[in-house]
């Protein structure tokens, strides 16, 4: 029977090898951080134009002579666009911290309601659609 002697392992190559089996750290992109700046800042906008809402009624339908539901209305588009405005928010901090992609995806999708920051909505999904590699993985 033959025997097969191996060389003692060394502090160098022990080292070699496991530096060899690290991989290689990858550059974290800006996509995600500026979709959730975007995706905020479209929170927020919907949030003042729903607390607007709420508060005031939408003035365009007391302009047409429609008093009697302006009310009504401005208060359940209010509701509607506060809510949309705290998902945005919630989903762009999530974004900001690289987490939990779909809840940052619904966020996105919650501030493309027709706003003044419509703009800022659209460009805060297309970032965190293309910033999908960079989120933490469960």
């Amino acid at each position: 029977m033959e025997t097969t002697t191996q060389e003692p392992m060394t502090q160098e190559k022990i080292q070699d090898l496991m530096e060899a089996k690290q991989p290689k750290p990858r550059e974290k992109s800006w996509r995600p951080v500026a979709g959730g700046i975007l995706g905020i800042i479209a929170g927020y906008a919907n949030i003042l134009l729903g607390g607007v809402g709420l508060f005031k009624g939408f003035v365009g339908l007391k302009l047409l002579g429609l008093a009697a539901i302006s009310s009504g209305v401005g208060y359940g588009l209010g509701v509607a666009l506060v809510a949309l405005g705290i998902v945005s928010v919630i989903g762009g901090m999530l974004a900001l911290a690289r987490r939990a992609y779909p809840m940052s995806v619904i966020g996105s999708i919650a501030s493309l309601f027709p706003s003044p920051a419509a703009i800022a909505g659209t460009l805060s999904l297309v970032f965190v659609g293309l910033g999908r590699d960079d989120f933490h993985r469960a």
